[in-house]
């Protein structure tokens, strides 16, 4: 995702490529989780952790937070979306020949509300950072927003207030370690990293998925305060132990570097091929439940590999281009 050191920290990437499969896996499978318990609970299974994680990483990676660059942001961040939100809603209306439920309702298309949120912590975290707990000043803002009922789509203003707190903590991490976190743990963590992301496995499907999505404050649902505070306050230990248990597990997946490394270009371009390509052939996937696991699994990985390709970044890069120039002219 956006935000890289000069220095990479190839740790940081294998973390990134575990989370981005996992997030093709979890797109490619959506539409079967109704029908398939076993696909929901692997699907709220990762719903605990995987953009959580990424934007505690996309806040470490910022250096810190501190420093407001509206040139990086605008080319990191801000010219990506715009494209790629038109590209997604050119491909509906092409499909539907109307403007989709997002036009509508004034938010970005699908996936891409992560940089719609990403740009707002960029631009606001060198504000809360000047603070004396940041990220406690965020949990609270995180509460609130929970707490009142109102359009969380518009904006995607919900998604953005709820996982806030993670990606100030990601900046905090940055701080505290002046960049020199290694993401690395001694093998004896493993010990109690993989028994708690199993026990989060085994407890997915009883979670509140509205709660762990976060795209809809609590109060509309007919949550009473007191138990909007517990579920927000529980679910953020729970996936900040989650989000620990993934990096000191995945931190030596060396195999998954590449995708790390892509993990911006593979988040752009899968969707348009799970929705467009994958899902409308979901249909024809077998019934028995071994064969539908190794086909999901198979095409989540050769979709990840392929867009995890340099070809596909240069692509990404010179079809960016133009609106980068674009902007940089006006401003100049």
């Amino acid at each position: 995702m956006p935000g890289q050191h000069v220095y990479r920290n190839t740790h940081i990437d294998n973390i990134k490529g575990l989370l981005i499969l996992l997030a093709v896996l979890g797109h490619v499978v959506e539409p079967l989780t109704g029908p398939q318990p076993y696909l929901y609970k692997f699907y709220a299974f990762i719903y605990i952790f995987h953009m959580p994680a990424f934007l505690f990483l996309s806040g470490y990676l910022s250096k810190g937070g501190e420093h407001f660059n509206p040139g990086k942001i605008t080319v990191q961040l801000i010219v990506p979306f715009i494209v790629f939100n038109s590209i997604y809603e050119l491909a509906f209306y092409i499909q539907n020949d109307e403007v989709s439920n997002y036009v509508k309702g004034i938010a970005p298309n699908w996936i891409l509300w992560f940089l719609a949120s990403l740009i707002f912590m960029r631009m606001i975290s060198p504000a809360i950072m000047k603070l004396k707990y940041p990220v406690l000043f965020t949990v609270i803002i995180a509460i609130t927003a929970s707490a009142f009922s109102y359009n969380g789509f518009m904006l995607n203003a919900s998604r953005t207030f709820v996982f806030m707190p993670f990606y100030i903590a990601g900046c905090v991490l940055y701080k505290k370690t002046q960049g020199n976190q290694s993401f690395t743990a001694p093998p004896a963590s493993l010990l109690m990293a993989m028994p708690f992301l199993i026990f989060c496995y085994v407890i997915a499907d009883r979670l509140n998925l509205v709660a762990l999505y976060g795209s809809i404050p609590l109060a509309a649902t007919g949550m009473s305060l007191s138990d909007i505070i517990s579920t927000r306050l529980l679910y953020f230990v729970l996936t900040a132990l989650a989000i620990a248990s993934v990096c000191v597990v995945a931190s030596g997946f060396s195999w998954l570097r590449c995708f790390g490394k892509q993990s911006l270009y593979i988040y752009l371009w899968h969707g348009l091929v799970v929705k467009y390509l994958i899902w409308p052939h979901l249909t024809f996937v077998s019934s028995h439940i071994i064969a539908q696991v190794l086909t999901f699994i198979l095409l989540a990985l050769s979709l990840t590999l392929l867009l995890s390709r340099d070809v596909v970044a240069h692509f990404t890069q010179k079809l960016l281009l133009p609106v980068v120039r674009l902007l940089r002219k006006k401003t100049a």
